[in-house]
């Protein structure tokens, strides 16, 4: 009888059990004969289990002796068809002839052995499981070998227990390299992953290849390709060592996953490469073009979206515009708004269509049409072309045809950020384009919720040709309460219009008059724009404004605003509130802001007038003590004014100005070379008198003394006797002497001046001062003594500065001969401090010296 074992079975045949099968076969003697024919059934306990329908299978009739017979003689015999063939061996296999149908596998009968396997595989019995794979190792006909291991593959795929049985001879190292390779491939397709510890150590045997296959085939897995630098067997053991718990079908999803991403990468490499190869293509593109303009211009039809970008770029930046702008009827060909060019069919590429946009515009914003066609982009659907459109119409002035349709195009964007650079650079662009008949639109943007955006329709608000309506809408807001960016753009807003305006009186009083109020605005910013707008008003009562906040002003950045603002009114009587502004009490140099500023502004009051003009401006300056804007000025009427001989005089009155302003500012140097110029040209101004009085005094101030003293003693001269100057002129004289050490010559000029007026305290400690440096002791001693008793009590510092110098003088005068400093003549000098007092602030005569203090 035919023993079979349920699909689920998990446990091989025993020894006892496989016996038993054998010896219904036929007793020992065919099992010696199976031992010959196979070695493998030489083992008993390898004899493959049988497997049946299943336990519900109802069990056929035995075969009767007749049919049996006739069977085993058709098979032997092997000359019918397979299919024949496969009923016979299905005969014998029901009345349990094991052995027969062994005998006839070991033959050479093919339809014989096809037949039988067709059987075998037709009722998925796993008998002869032995023969089976010893044909699938290697039958004498192709045709046998592979349904020999169809077979075995079969009843591996769906029982366990021909999965262990298959195992077992894979781990038997008796078992031959071409059947291992069979059992390894037949268990490949098992689906069943008992076997992959098996498989993984037959990794290192004579196989390897097979049993990689077979477990990439089991799990949907293959470690050794993620990590080459391992053994496949460590790669397999550290996954399985991971992944082992997992069930078949979660192996398999796993690998499905990893198979995605692995696809993913590939695909992602694939596009990067592709995206390489693109950019060399396009790099080598972009050069053969250059900045050749017809090369561009076949660049705005390539198959390379990129081209076609960089092409209509370097088109709108191209140097020689002149020709570049024989593009522009390519770009409308192919933005749709003109024939096509040999079939092309428009530019479909949202980005390179709003490339074409922005050149357009940038090349031909001018013309008609491609404001037309600049206008209907404005309606695209793409955000990024209308988008571009709009940012080319912003380029475009005094168009008042543009501004409805911005408007619209800014009323049409879906969801707009107002704090979006879009929304105030539209509403910046419909200010540039002279607004009509939108203030009503308008409105929405001057109640927007975002300060820039208002600050924006702002501008666009006042640039509108209604300008008084425009004024009422502007005065309904409430400035005081809004941000310093409105502010700001109001400020300047109103200037943009008042420069506009032609006899708007009723206007311009208005605009003035907003202007006043931002003008004493806490940020300082939006008070410099007031004053520029405000010079823009070229308003008489702007002068008035602007002085009077000067005077309150502290901020150097307004005050330099306010002083161009003066300028830009060109009112002779701005001079003298630009010299007030930008005066330095006591010379020196303004702030270097406020001097640009006052300079330009000078140079645009005076225009286009003559020297006389800018003589005049620079007295003026000169008078509120603005001295360095001063002599400037006086430098510009000679720059300006030196090649015309109708104003030589003038230019060298300017020289002399210019040389008496210096000096007031301290710059004793620059004005004693100028003097000195003057002198050697004999110039008519200044007076003899008074250009020695400037060297004197120059000289004196870069202490070279005795030039002083000389220029002194000419200048007194040629002051008469008796002339009031007359006596001063000799004053400063014997003081120069003294100081540059010639007290002989000192002494009678200053014994002269005594006589003449004994009451003067501070010439008489002058002499006393003389005396010393003569190292005439004691009369100096008697001179400071006098001054002492008649020196009033007020002028107690007087008093302690002559006090000291007695007790100088003592000293000088107790030293052992030969230990002081002699002065002129071989006499005994004065300290440095004695030579140094004297009638303009040093010494002990210091402080009352300007007055000539009298007893």
């Amino acid at each position: 009888m035919r023993m079979t074992l349920p699909d689920d079975e998990t446990e091989s045949l025993s020894p006892v059990r496989l016996r038993a099968v054998l010896a219904v076969a036929g007793g020992a003697v065919l099992f010696l004969l199976a031992a010959v024919l196979d070695p493998i059934s030489a083992r008993p306990h390898e004899r493959g289990p049988a497997v049946g329908p299943g336990p519900a299978a109802a069990v056929p009739a035995a075969p009767s002796q007749d049919a049996v017979s006739e069977a085993r003689r058709l098979l032997v015999d092997g000359n019918l068809d397979v299919t024949a063939l496969a009923v016979h061996a299905k005969t014998l296999l029901d009345a349990g002839d094991l052995v027969e149908l062994a005998q006839v596998l070991a033959g050479d009968k093919e339809n014989a052995l096809l037949g039988i396997l067709e059987m075998l595989r037709a009722t998925h019995s796993s008998e002869l499981l032995v023969e089976c794979v010893g044909l699938a190792a290697g039958a004498p006909f192709e045709s046998v070998t592979v349904l020999a291991r169809d077979h075995v593959a079969r009843l591996a795929e769906h029982s366990g227990v021909v999965v262990a049985q298959l195992v077992e001879w894979v781990d038997d190292p008796n078992t031959t390299d071409d059947r291992r390779l069979v059992l390894i491939e037949c268990l490949g397709t098992s689906r069943n992953l008992g076997p992959v510890a098996s498989l993984i150590e037959q990794l290192d045997g004579p196989t390897p290849y097979a049993a990689r296959s077979a477990l990439q085939r089991l799990t949907g897995h293959d470690p050794p390709a993620d990590a080459p630098e391992l053994p496949a067997a460590e790669a397999w053991n550290l996954f399985w060592q991971a992944h082992g718990q997992l069930s078949r079908d979660q192996l398999l999803e796993l690998a499905r996953e990893v198979d995605a991403l692995r696809h993913a990468a590939e695909v992602e490499r694939f596009r990067v490469e592709l995206e390489a190869m693109e950019a060399e293509v396009v790099d080598a593109q972009l050069q053969a073009m250059g900045q050749d303009i017809e090369a561009l211009i076949g660049g705005l039809s390539s198959r390379y979206a990129a081209v076609r970008s960089a092409a209509s770029e370097r088109l709108a930046n191209h140097d020689n515009k002149q020709q570049a702008k024989t593009a522009v009827p390519v770009f409308l060909r192919r933005l749709g708004h003109g024939d096509a060019v040999n079939g092309n069919a428009p530019e479909a590429d949202a980005a390179v269509r709003a490339a074409f946009v922005s050149a357009l515009g940038v090349l031909g914003r001018g013309e008609d049409d491609v404001q037309a066609v600049l206008i209907s982009e404005l309606r695209s659907e793409p955000v990024a072309v209308a988008s571009a459109a709009a940012e080319a119409l912003r380029l475009v002035r005094n168009e008042p045809g543009v501004v409805a349709p911005l408007l619209d195009y800014l009323e049409r964007l879906p969801d707009i950020d107002e704090e979006s650079e879009e929304a105030v650079a539209v509403l910046k662009a419909v200010a540039e384009n002279q607004p009509e008949g939108v203030i009503t639109r308008l409105q929405a943007w001057l109640g927007s919720s975002r300060p820039r955006v208002r600050a924006a329709a702002v501008r666009a608000l006042l640039a509108s040709r209604e300008v008084l309506v425009a004024l009422d809408e502007f005065e309904l807001l409430d400035l005081s309460a809004e941000e310093e960016v409105v502010r700001f753009d109001a400020a300047v807003a109103l200037g943009n219009r008042v420069r506009t305006l032609d006899g708007e009186g009723e206007a311009r009083a208005r605009i003035v008059a907003e202007l006043q109020v931002l003008l004493v605005d806490e940020v300082a910013s939006v008070r410099a724009e007031a004053a520029s707008s405000l010079g823009e008003s070229r308003d008489p009562n702007a002068l008035a404004i602007l002085d009077e906040r000067s005077r309150q002003e502290h901020d150097v950045s307004v005050l330099a605003k306010i002083v161009t603002a003066l300028g830009e009114l060109g009112f002779p009587d701005g001079v003298r509130i630009v010299g007030r502004i930008c005066g330095v009490p006591n010379g020196g140099s303004p702030d270097e802001s406020l001097a640009d500023a006052g300079r330009g502004a000078i140079e645009s009051i005076a225009a286009d007038g003559g020297a006389d003009v800018w003589f005049d401006m620079a007295g003026r300056l000169a008078d509120v003590s603005a001295l360095s804007l001063a002599a400037w000025s006086y430098q510009e009427v000679e720059r300006r004014f030196s090649a015309a001989p109708e104003f030589a005089d003038l230019v060298d009155q300017s020289k002399g100005r210019r040389a008496e302003v210096l000096w007031q500012m301290g710059l004793a140097a620059d004005a004693k070379k100028l003097l000195l110029e003057l002198q050697a040209a004999e110039a008519s101004y200044p007076s003899m008198a008074r250009r020695l009085d400037l060297l004197a005094r120059t000289s004196e101030q870069l202490e070279e003394f005795d030039e002083a003293a000389g220029y002194f003693l000419e200048l007194a001269d040629v002051v008469p006797e008796g002339a009031s100057r007359w006596s001063e002129v000799q004053r400063d004289a014997a003081r120069t002497l003294r100081k540059a050490g010639r007290f002989a010559q000192a002494r009678p000029l200053l014994l002269m001046l005594r006589d003449n007026d004994p009451d003067d305290n501070v010439l008489l400690h002058e002499l006393a001062l003389v005396q010393e440096g003569l190292g005439d002791w004691d009369a100096a001693l008697e001179t400071l003594e006098r001054l002492l008793d008649r020196l009033p009590a007020e002028d107690e510092q007087f008093a302690q500065g002559v006090r000291a110098d007695v007790a100088r003088v003592q000293a000088l005068r107790s030293a052992p001969a030969g230990t002081g400093a002699s002065g002129e003549d071989g006499a005994p000098a004065a300290s440095g401090q004695e030579q140094a007092g004297d009638g303009s602030g040093d010494g002990p005569a210091g402080a009352d010296a300007g007055q000539g203090r009298r007893s």
